[in-house]
Protein backbone atom coordinates (compact mmCIF):
# COMPACT_ATOMS: atom_id res chain seq x y z
CA UNK A 1 0.00 0.00 0.00
CA UNK A 2 2.85 2.39 0.81
CA UNK A 3 4.55 1.70 -2.50
CA UNK A 4 1.24 2.16 -4.33
CA UNK A 5 0.73 5.54 -2.65
CA UNK A 6 4.20 6.69 -3.70
CA UNK A 7 3.75 5.42 -7.26
CA UNK A 8 0.44 7.27 -7.48
CA UNK A 9 2.21 10.50 -6.56
CA UNK A 10 5.00 9.89 -9.05
CA UNK A 11 2.40 9.28 -11.77
CA UNK A 12 0.53 12.52 -11.06
CA UNK A 13 3.56 14.79 -10.78
CA UNK A 14 4.38 15.21 -14.52
CA UNK A 15 0.83 15.25 -15.94
CA UNK A 16 -0.98 18.04 -14.09
CA UNK A 17 -0.56 21.62 -12.92
CA UNK A 18 -2.35 24.83 -12.01
CA UNK A 19 -1.16 28.31 -12.96
CA UNK A 20 -0.18 28.92 -9.30
CA UNK A 21 2.68 26.44 -9.75
CA UNK A 22 4.12 28.58 -12.54
CA UNK A 23 3.99 31.63 -10.27
CA UNK A 24 5.95 29.74 -7.61
CA UNK A 25 8.47 28.58 -10.21
CA UNK A 26 8.84 32.11 -11.53
CA UNK A 27 9.70 33.23 -8.01
CA UNK A 28 12.27 30.42 -7.78
CA UNK A 29 13.65 31.46 -11.17
CA UNK A 30 14.09 35.07 -10.00
CA UNK A 31 15.78 33.83 -6.81
CA UNK A 32 18.28 31.75 -8.80
CA UNK A 33 18.80 34.80 -11.02
CA UNK A 34 20.02 36.77 -7.99
CA UNK A 35 16.84 38.64 -6.97
CA UNK A 36 16.89 38.76 -3.16
CA UNK A 37 13.90 41.08 -2.63
CA UNK A 38 11.12 39.99 -4.96
CA UNK A 39 8.61 42.44 -3.46
CA UNK A 40 10.50 45.61 -4.38
CA UNK A 41 11.92 44.05 -7.55
CA UNK A 42 8.50 43.57 -9.11
CA UNK A 43 7.56 47.18 -8.44
CA UNK A 44 10.84 48.37 -9.98
CA UNK A 45 10.04 46.75 -13.34
CA UNK A 46 8.47 48.75 -16.18
CA UNK A 47 4.79 48.04 -16.79
CA UNK A 48 5.68 46.70 -20.23
CA UNK A 49 7.90 43.94 -18.78
CA UNK A 50 7.02 40.43 -20.09
CA UNK A 51 6.25 39.23 -16.55
CA UNK A 52 3.19 41.48 -16.42
CA UNK A 53 1.70 39.97 -19.55
CA UNK A 54 1.05 36.85 -17.49
CA UNK A 55 1.03 37.94 -13.83
CA UNK A 56 -0.12 40.83 -11.68
CA UNK A 57 2.49 43.01 -10.02
CA UNK A 58 1.92 41.41 -6.60
CA UNK A 59 1.51 37.81 -7.79
CA UNK A 60 4.00 36.51 -5.21
CA UNK A 61 2.10 37.04 -1.98
CA UNK A 62 4.06 34.70 0.28
CA UNK A 63 6.52 35.29 3.14
CA UNK A 64 10.28 35.47 2.41
CA UNK A 65 11.05 31.97 3.74
CA UNK A 66 8.77 30.44 1.09
CA UNK A 67 10.57 32.44 -1.59
CA UNK A 68 14.00 31.36 -0.38
CA UNK A 69 13.11 27.69 0.12
CA UNK A 70 11.39 27.28 -3.24
CA UNK A 71 14.34 29.02 -4.88
CA UNK A 72 16.86 26.77 -3.16
CA UNK A 73 14.87 23.64 -4.06
CA UNK A 74 15.07 24.53 -7.75
CA UNK A 75 18.79 25.41 -7.83
CA UNK A 76 19.92 21.79 -8.47
CA UNK A 77 17.86 21.76 -11.66
CA UNK A 78 19.22 25.03 -13.10
CA UNK A 79 21.34 23.15 -15.62
CA UNK A 80 18.18 21.87 -17.32
CA UNK A 81 16.86 25.34 -18.08
CA UNK A 82 17.59 26.92 -21.43
CA UNK A 83 16.55 30.28 -22.85
CA UNK A 84 13.02 29.02 -23.45
CA UNK A 85 12.39 28.29 -19.76
CA UNK A 86 11.47 31.89 -18.90
CA UNK A 87 8.95 31.90 -21.75
CA UNK A 88 7.60 28.57 -20.50
CA UNK A 89 6.96 30.15 -17.08
CA UNK A 90 5.01 32.96 -18.72
CA UNK A 91 2.96 30.55 -20.82
CA UNK A 92 0.76 29.13 -18.07
CA UNK A 93 -2.38 30.12 -20.01
CA UNK A 94 -1.63 27.39 -22.54
CA UNK A 95 1.60 28.18 -24.35
CA UNK A 96 3.60 26.00 -21.97
CA UNK A 97 1.94 22.91 -23.42
CA UNK A 98 4.02 23.20 -26.57
CA UNK A 99 7.32 22.84 -24.71
CA UNK A 100 8.64 19.25 -25.04
CA UNK A 101 10.13 19.45 -21.54
CA UNK A 102 6.87 20.40 -19.79
CA UNK A 103 6.41 17.01 -18.10
CA UNK A 104 10.01 17.01 -16.88
CA UNK A 105 9.76 20.55 -15.51
CA UNK A 106 6.50 19.75 -13.70
CA UNK A 107 7.93 16.57 -12.20
CA UNK A 108 11.05 18.33 -10.91
CA UNK A 109 8.99 21.22 -9.53
CA UNK A 110 7.02 18.81 -7.33
CA UNK A 111 9.98 16.73 -6.07
CA UNK A 112 10.33 18.88 -2.90
CA UNK A 113 6.61 18.43 -2.23
CA UNK A 114 7.08 14.66 -2.40
CA UNK A 115 9.74 14.71 0.32
CA UNK A 116 7.68 16.91 2.65
CA UNK A 117 4.55 14.87 1.93
CA UNK A 118 6.25 11.56 2.82
CA UNK A 119 7.85 13.16 5.88
CA UNK A 120 4.36 14.24 6.99
CA UNK A 121 3.13 10.68 6.48
CA UNK A 122 5.98 9.42 8.68
CA UNK A 123 5.13 11.90 11.44
CA UNK A 124 1.48 10.79 11.37
CA UNK A 125 2.67 7.20 11.67
CA UNK A 126 4.82 8.15 14.70
CA UNK A 127 2.01 10.24 16.23
CA UNK A 128 0.28 7.10 17.53
CA UNK A 129 1.71 4.75 20.14
CA UNK A 130 -0.16 1.85 18.58
CA UNK A 131 1.60 0.57 15.48
CA UNK A 132 -1.77 -0.53 14.08
CA UNK A 133 -3.17 2.98 14.36
CA UNK A 134 0.06 4.39 12.99
CA UNK A 135 -0.16 2.22 9.89
CA UNK A 136 -3.78 3.22 9.37
CA UNK A 137 -2.87 6.92 9.60
CA UNK A 138 0.00 6.40 7.17
CA UNK A 139 -2.19 4.68 4.57
CA UNK A 140 -5.00 7.21 5.02
CA UNK A 141 -2.56 10.05 4.31
CA UNK A 142 -1.05 8.32 1.29
CA UNK A 143 -4.49 8.04 -0.33
CA UNK A 144 -6.08 11.18 1.11
CA UNK A 145 -7.74 13.07 -1.77
CA UNK A 146 -6.76 16.42 -0.26
CA UNK A 147 -3.07 15.47 -0.11
CA UNK A 148 -3.07 14.14 -3.66
CA UNK A 149 -5.00 17.08 -5.07
CA UNK A 150 -3.18 20.08 -3.59
CA UNK A 151 0.42 18.87 -3.79
CA UNK A 152 0.53 16.63 -6.84
CA UNK A 153 -2.38 17.69 -9.07
CA UNK A 154 -2.64 21.39 -8.28
CA UNK A 155 1.04 21.81 -7.45
CA UNK A 156 0.82 24.15 -4.45
CA UNK A 157 3.50 24.26 -1.75
CA UNK A 158 1.13 24.22 1.27
CA UNK A 159 2.58 20.82 2.20
CA UNK A 160 5.76 22.55 3.40
CA UNK A 161 3.78 24.46 6.03
CA UNK A 162 1.61 21.41 6.81
CA UNK A 163 4.72 19.38 7.63
CA UNK A 164 5.68 21.84 10.35
CA UNK A 165 2.13 21.90 11.73
CA UNK A 166 2.19 18.10 12.10
CA UNK A 167 5.71 18.28 13.53
CA UNK A 168 4.41 20.74 16.15
CA UNK A 169 1.57 18.36 17.08
CA UNK A 170 4.06 15.52 17.40
CA UNK A 171 6.42 17.60 19.59
CA UNK A 172 3.54 18.62 21.87
CA UNK A 173 2.73 14.95 22.34
CA UNK A 174 6.42 14.33 23.13
CA UNK A 175 6.23 16.99 25.88
CA UNK A 176 8.48 19.43 24.00
CA UNK A 177 6.26 22.53 23.79
CA UNK A 178 9.06 25.03 23.15
CA UNK A 179 10.24 23.12 20.08
CA UNK A 180 6.59 22.74 19.04
CA UNK A 181 6.10 26.53 19.13
CA UNK A 182 9.25 27.00 17.06
CA UNK A 183 8.15 24.36 14.52
CA UNK A 184 4.76 26.01 14.17
CA UNK A 185 6.51 29.34 13.70
CA UNK A 186 8.62 27.96 10.86
CA UNK A 187 5.41 26.79 9.17
CA UNK A 188 3.97 30.28 9.65
CA UNK A 189 7.08 31.80 8.08
CA UNK A 190 6.39 29.73 4.94
CA UNK A 191 2.66 30.45 4.77
CA UNK A 192 0.80 32.46 7.39
CA UNK A 193 -2.08 30.11 8.27
CA UNK A 194 -0.20 27.96 10.87
CA UNK A 195 0.07 31.06 13.07
CA UNK A 196 -3.65 30.82 13.92
CA UNK A 197 -2.69 27.67 15.85
CA UNK A 198 0.02 29.36 17.90
CA UNK A 199 -2.13 30.83 20.69
CA UNK A 200 -4.11 27.61 21.41
CA UNK A 201 -0.89 25.57 21.30
CA UNK A 202 0.73 27.91 23.82
CA UNK A 203 -2.32 27.97 26.11
CA UNK A 204 -2.51 24.18 26.21
CA UNK A 205 1.23 23.50 26.45
CA UNK A 206 2.30 26.15 28.97
CA UNK A 207 0.54 26.92 32.24
CA UNK A 208 2.47 29.96 33.55
CA UNK A 209 2.13 33.44 32.05
CA UNK A 210 5.88 33.86 31.54
CA UNK A 211 6.14 30.53 29.79
CA UNK A 212 3.21 31.38 27.55
CA UNK A 213 4.78 34.69 26.54
CA UNK A 214 8.02 32.86 25.73
CA UNK A 215 6.10 30.28 23.70
CA UNK A 216 4.41 33.04 21.69
CA UNK A 217 7.77 34.70 21.06
CA UNK A 218 9.30 31.43 19.88
CA UNK A 219 6.39 30.93 17.50
CA UNK A 220 6.68 34.40 16.02
CA UNK A 221 10.48 34.44 15.87
CA UNK A 222 10.92 32.65 12.49
CA UNK A 223 8.59 35.09 10.69
CA UNK A 224 10.12 38.10 12.43
CA UNK A 225 13.71 37.08 11.62
CA UNK A 226 13.09 36.09 8.00
CA UNK A 227 11.09 39.29 7.42
CA UNK A 228 13.71 41.54 9.03
CA UNK A 229 15.48 42.45 5.74
CA UNK A 230 12.15 43.70 4.33
CA UNK A 231 10.83 45.77 7.22
CA UNK A 232 11.61 49.01 5.36
CA UNK A 233 9.75 47.86 2.27
CA UNK A 234 6.16 49.17 2.02
CA UNK A 235 5.54 46.69 -0.80
CA UNK A 236 6.40 43.77 1.49
CA UNK A 237 3.93 44.82 4.18
CA UNK A 238 1.15 45.47 1.69
CA UNK A 239 1.63 42.24 -0.29
CA UNK A 240 2.03 39.91 2.70
CA UNK A 241 -0.29 41.33 5.33
CA UNK A 242 -2.76 43.67 3.62
CA UNK A 243 -3.80 41.82 0.47
CA UNK A 244 -7.26 40.23 0.27
CA UNK A 245 -6.08 36.64 0.86
CA UNK A 246 -4.55 37.62 4.21
CA UNK A 247 -7.87 39.06 5.42
CA UNK A 248 -10.39 36.52 4.16
CA UNK A 249 -11.04 35.23 7.67
CA UNK A 250 -12.85 38.55 8.23
CA UNK A 251 -15.29 37.83 5.37
CA UNK A 252 -18.34 36.65 7.33
CA UNK A 253 -19.44 39.39 9.71
CA UNK A 254 -22.35 41.24 11.24
CA UNK A 255 -21.94 44.94 10.41
CA UNK A 256 -22.69 47.35 13.23
CA UNK A 257 -23.08 51.13 13.31
CA UNK A 258 -19.34 51.23 13.94
CA UNK A 259 -17.24 48.22 13.02
CA UNK A 260 -18.36 44.62 12.65
CA UNK A 261 -18.55 41.32 14.52
CA UNK A 262 -16.40 38.76 12.71
CA UNK A 263 -17.83 35.24 13.04
CA UNK A 264 -14.55 33.36 12.71
CA UNK A 265 -12.96 35.49 15.43
CA UNK A 266 -15.93 34.82 17.73
CA UNK A 267 -15.27 31.07 17.49
CA UNK A 268 -11.51 31.60 17.69
CA UNK A 269 -11.76 33.65 20.88
CA UNK A 270 -14.25 31.20 22.43
CA UNK A 271 -11.90 28.26 21.90
CA UNK A 272 -8.94 30.15 23.33
CA UNK A 273 -10.89 31.42 26.33
CA UNK A 274 -11.85 27.83 27.07
CA UNK A 275 -8.21 26.74 26.77
CA UNK A 276 -7.04 29.53 29.06
CA UNK A 277 -7.63 27.32 32.10
CA UNK A 278 -8.56 23.97 30.58
CA UNK A 279 -7.48 21.66 27.83
CA UNK A 280 -5.17 18.67 27.67
CA UNK A 281 -2.24 18.37 25.30
CA UNK A 282 -3.64 15.10 23.97
CA UNK A 283 -6.74 16.98 22.77
CA UNK A 284 -4.91 19.90 21.14
CA UNK A 285 -5.48 18.59 17.62
CA UNK A 286 -9.24 18.61 18.25
CA UNK A 287 -9.28 22.28 19.24
CA UNK A 288 -7.16 23.18 16.21
CA UNK A 289 -9.53 21.23 13.97
CA UNK A 290 -12.51 23.15 15.34
CA UNK A 291 -10.70 26.43 14.66
CA UNK A 292 -9.96 25.35 11.09
CA UNK A 293 -13.56 24.30 10.50
CA UNK A 294 -14.68 27.73 11.68
CA UNK A 295 -12.17 29.33 9.30
CA UNK A 296 -13.52 27.44 6.29
CA UNK A 297 -17.12 27.98 7.37
CA UNK A 298 -16.80 31.76 7.61
CA UNK A 299 -14.15 32.59 5.00
CA UNK A 300 -13.93 32.54 1.23
CA UNK A 301 -11.37 29.88 0.35
CA UNK A 302 -9.87 28.07 -2.61
CA UNK A 303 -10.34 24.27 -2.71
CA UNK A 304 -6.59 23.58 -2.44
CA UNK A 305 -6.58 25.19 1.01
CA UNK A 306 -8.61 22.27 2.34
CA UNK A 307 -5.29 20.41 2.57
CA UNK A 308 -4.89 22.24 5.87
CA UNK A 309 -7.62 19.96 7.26
CA UNK A 310 -6.04 16.72 6.01
CA UNK A 311 -3.71 15.80 8.92
CA UNK A 312 -6.45 16.54 11.45
CA UNK A 313 -8.91 14.38 9.53
CA UNK A 314 -6.33 11.59 9.44
CA UNK A 315 -5.85 11.79 13.21
CA UNK A 316 -9.60 11.98 13.77
CA UNK A 317 -10.55 8.89 11.77
CA UNK A 318 -7.62 6.95 13.22
CA UNK A 319 -8.87 7.76 16.72
CA UNK A 320 -12.59 7.52 15.87
CA UNK A 321 -13.35 4.95 13.12
CA UNK A 322 -17.07 5.54 13.65
CA UNK A 323 -16.58 8.95 11.97
CA UNK A 324 -16.09 7.19 8.61
CA UNK A 325 -19.45 8.33 7.22
CA UNK A 326 -18.69 11.94 8.16
CA UNK A 327 -15.39 11.76 6.30
CA UNK A 328 -16.98 10.15 3.27
CA UNK A 329 -19.64 12.87 3.07
CA UNK A 330 -16.93 15.53 3.32
CA UNK A 331 -14.96 14.09 0.40
CA UNK A 332 -18.11 13.93 -1.72
CA UNK A 333 -18.65 17.60 -0.89
CA UNK A 334 -15.03 18.34 -1.89
CA UNK A 335 -15.45 16.58 -5.24
CA UNK A 336 -18.63 18.48 -6.03
CA UNK A 337 -17.09 21.79 -4.95
CA UNK A 338 -14.25 21.44 -7.48
CA UNK A 339 -16.67 21.51 -10.41
CA UNK A 340 -18.24 24.79 -9.30
CA UNK A 341 -14.97 26.56 -10.13
CA UNK A 342 -13.26 27.31 -13.43
CA UNK A 343 -11.70 24.40 -15.40
CA UNK A 344 -8.19 25.11 -14.09
CA UNK A 345 -9.39 23.82 -10.70
CA UNK A 346 -10.74 20.50 -12.01
CA UNK A 347 -10.21 18.70 -15.30
CA UNK A 348 -8.08 21.53 -16.69
CA UNK A 349 -5.36 20.42 -14.27
CA UNK A 350 -4.71 17.50 -16.62
CA UNK A 351 -3.99 19.73 -19.64
CA UNK A 352 -0.28 18.74 -19.65
CA UNK A 353 -1.37 15.14 -20.30
CA UNK A 354 -4.34 15.93 -22.58
CA UNK A 355 -4.06 19.38 -24.20
CA UNK A 356 -7.74 19.42 -25.16
CA UNK A 357 -8.66 19.70 -21.47
CA UNK A 358 -7.13 23.16 -21.18
CA UNK A 359 -10.06 25.52 -20.45
CA UNK A 360 -12.54 22.66 -21.02
CA UNK A 361 -15.68 23.50 -19.08
CA UNK A 362 -17.88 20.92 -17.31
CA UNK A 363 -21.11 21.75 -15.49
CA UNK A 364 -20.34 25.39 -14.67
CA UNK A 365 -21.62 26.93 -17.97
CA UNK A 366 -24.92 25.10 -17.55
CA UNK A 367 -25.37 26.52 -14.07
CA UNK A 368 -24.41 29.97 -15.35
CA UNK A 369 -26.93 29.77 -18.19
CA UNK A 370 -29.70 28.96 -15.72
CA UNK A 371 -28.47 31.71 -13.41
CA UNK A 372 -28.07 29.37 -10.43
CA UNK A 373 -24.29 29.06 -10.05
CA UNK A 374 -24.06 31.44 -7.09
CA UNK A 375 -27.06 29.80 -5.42
CA UNK A 376 -25.47 26.35 -5.79
CA UNK A 377 -22.23 27.69 -4.34
CA UNK A 378 -24.27 29.09 -1.45
CA UNK A 379 -25.85 25.69 -0.87
CA UNK A 380 -22.42 24.07 -0.79
CA UNK A 381 -21.15 26.70 1.63
CA UNK A 382 -24.20 26.23 3.85
CA UNK A 383 -23.63 22.49 3.85
CA UNK A 384 -20.01 22.99 4.94
CA UNK A 385 -21.14 25.17 7.83
CA UNK A 386 -23.67 22.54 8.92
CA UNK A 387 -21.15 19.71 8.53
CA UNK A 388 -18.55 21.67 10.52
CA UNK A 389 -20.98 22.41 13.36
CA UNK A 390 -22.08 18.78 13.56
CA UNK A 391 -18.51 17.49 13.35
CA UNK A 392 -17.37 19.91 16.07
CA UNK A 393 -20.30 18.91 18.27
CA UNK A 394 -19.51 15.22 17.87
CA UNK A 395 -15.85 15.88 18.65
CA UNK A 396 -16.59 17.88 21.82
CA UNK A 397 -19.27 15.46 23.02
CA UNK A 398 -17.05 12.42 22.61
CA UNK A 399 -14.21 14.24 24.35
CA UNK A 400 -16.35 14.87 27.44
CA UNK A 401 -17.36 11.22 27.52
CA UNK A 402 -13.75 9.96 27.62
Amino acid sequence: MILLGILLRLALMPISAHSDLFAHLLGAYLFSDGVSNIYDFLYSLPKAHPIFTAYSIDFYGYPPLAYWLLGLFQLPFDFLRDQSYFGWLLGWAGGYLNNPFTSLFLFLAKVPYLFFDLATAFLLFKFFESSQKGRFALVYWLFCPLALYTSFLFGHFDILAIFFVVLALYLVKQKQPSWASLALGIGGAIKLFPLIFLLPLVLVSFKKTGQRLLGLLLGLLPLLLTSLPFWNSPHFWRIIFLQNQSQRFLGANFPLAEGSIFLFLVVYFLVNLYLLNKGEQESLWQYLLIILLAFFSFSYFHPQWLLWLAPFLVIDLTQNPKHFSLHLVFYLYFLGLLFLFEPSINIGLFAPAAHSLNFRETIRPILLNFGVLEQIKGIFRSFLVAWSIWFSYRTLREQTQV
